[in-house]
């Protein structure tokens, strides 16, 4: 089968979506079978993935630097996608097909927030591309979701024919160890790491208010790490900035790879309460290192860490609290998830994630 990948639309910034689609390729061009890849992408983007996965076919569609990628992809598809038709038996490509192309399309949805609430994603540019995304999404002969969370909201709550989804998660990252990583000035043990972007539906203020009632004498630090995304409420702002002057809280910003992996390999347990999520990667990234951690009862996050994460109401700062401190104490609890580890990454596997993938995409070739 011949399988074509898009992601001539994708910016080459080193984030979450980033990594999740390149170890996508590498899973997929590591999987034995008669399958042949090829991928389009910018040189910013194949840059940034040094070169692209081995064992694929690749085209430039372009330098891809600086704005108008949506409009240079549709001219790309505009001027090749007869050609392109006549190479792939089906492509994938992440949100939406290019609208100059006719041919069958996997559209990867990585998470249903821009269709239940296209405002939550940002300012007026993310607006537009959310509105491009909603609409251009349902044009795909199929759907490639990250979780069953993301695939049950978008056929319950936006109408997507259910016979059309398909689930496969994303690769757990390797685990990297250096025991001679130095942590960060002002991180203290023993501490809690939330490793994660700051916007509102990450949670930061509850978390904090809840940590400072589960460690009223700072006998635990709370370290935050992540750049911020879109406008912060006041009272997000002010919360975090109380734990910090109060000595409850350590907030580190954006992280290199080294430093958040020692603050991973260092921490007693590792907290992600974020509200909504498409996969939740920083939760596959603490169990891969050996961590607890705490997730919002009920999201994606906790589809993803099945038995070896403690989900609870985080959107109840008492229960939030009290999760926190049991976590904390509990050593029997933390055994307990350590013991699930194993089942959480051989579901996420190179081996297991490929076949979920190539598995969707044989099925979706032969939907009418």
């Amino acid at each position: 089968m011949r399988i074509g990948w898009d992601f001539s639309q994708v910016p080459a910034t080193r984030d979450g979506t980033f990594f999740y689609l390149l170890r996508c390729l590498q899973a997929v061009s590591a999987h034995p079978g008669p399958h042949e890849h090829k991928l389009y992408a910018t040189d910013a983007f194949l840059a940034a993935a040094d070169g692209g996965p081995a064992g694929f076919a690749i085209e430039s569609t372009g330098p891809g630097g600086g704005h108008g990628l949506q409009l240079a992809r549709e001219r790309f598809f505009l001027a090749n996608g007869k050609r392109i038709r006549r190479e792939n038996d089906i492509l994938l490509a992440l949100w939406n097909p290019p609208f100059a192309y006719n041919g069958p399309v996997i559209a990867i949805v990585l998470d249903a927030i821009p269709f239940l609430n296209p405002r939550a994603v940002g300012g007026f540019k993310a607006l537009t591309q959310s509105w491009i995304r909603i609409r251009g999404a349902r044009r795909a002969a199929a759907w490639l979701c990250m979780t069953e969370t993301t695939a049950r909201t978008l056929a319950e709550s936006c109408g997507f024919d259910a016979t059309r989804l398909f689930v496969a998660g994303c690769p757990f990252p390797p685990v990297r160890k250096n025991p001679g990583a130095v942590l960060p000035e002002g991180v203290r043990q023993p501490f809690a790491f939330y490793c994660a972007a700051r916007s509102e539906r990450k949670n930061h203020a509850r978390l904090v208010r809840a940590w400072r009632k589960a460690f009223p004498a700072n006998e635990c630090q709370l370290v935050l790490a992540g750049r911020t995304i879109g406008k912060l409420s006041r009272d997000t702002k002010e919360t975090v900035a109380d734990g910090i002057r109060a000595g409850a809280v350590r907030d580190l910003g954006e992280v290199d790879d080294a430093t958040r992996d020692a603050l991973y390999g260092a921490c007693e347990f590792a907290v992600y309460p974020s509200l909504y999520e498409g996969f939740g990667m920083p939760v596959l990234e603490a169990v891969a290192a050996g961590k607890g951690v705490l997730v919002h009862r009920g999201s994606a996050c906790e589809e993803v860490g099945g038995g070896a994460v403690l989900a609870c109401d985080c959107t109840d700062e008492d229960a939030l609290a009290l999760g926190l401190k049991t976590l904390a104490t509990d050593g029997f609890l933390r055994n307990r998830l350590a013991q699930a580890r194993a089942a959480v990454l051989d579901r996420f596997s190179e081996q297991a994630v490929a076949a979920q993938i190539l598995r969707a995409a044989e099925s979706a070739k032969e939907l009418p």
